[in-house]
């Protein structure tokens, strides 16, 4: 468990070091900060969200959620919001 864990946080830092555009930094604050939980919801979802929230100027399409989430690791940085979500619940019902 701490290998995956460790894992999973040093794939966060490489992709904090990459430059990212603005709709996958909004994605990666709102996914991966503060709300992991919603990692799984569909970009057309994700992409009313943003919109709805104010989170990004004007409202991105499906597509173009799709390319951000690409940017950010696709599945695999889904997964990764979905595990901290998970171990986070975790540690709260401890």
């Amino acid at each position: 468990m701490d290998a995956e864990r460790e894992a999973r946080e040093e794939r966060e830092r490489q992709r904090r070091r990459r430059p990212v555009s603005l709709l996958a930094a909004v994605l990666h604050e709102y996914l991966y900060h503060d709300n992991p939980h919603d990692a799984c919801q569909p970009p057309g979802w994700l992409a009313v969200t943003v919109w709805a929230l104010k989170l990004y100027p004007g409202k991105p399409t499906p597509e173009e959620v799709t390319a951000a989430l690409a940017e950010l690791g696709g599945d695999t940085f889904r997964r990764d919001c979905l595990e901290k979500d998970r171990i986070g619940a975790n540690e709260r019902s401890a």
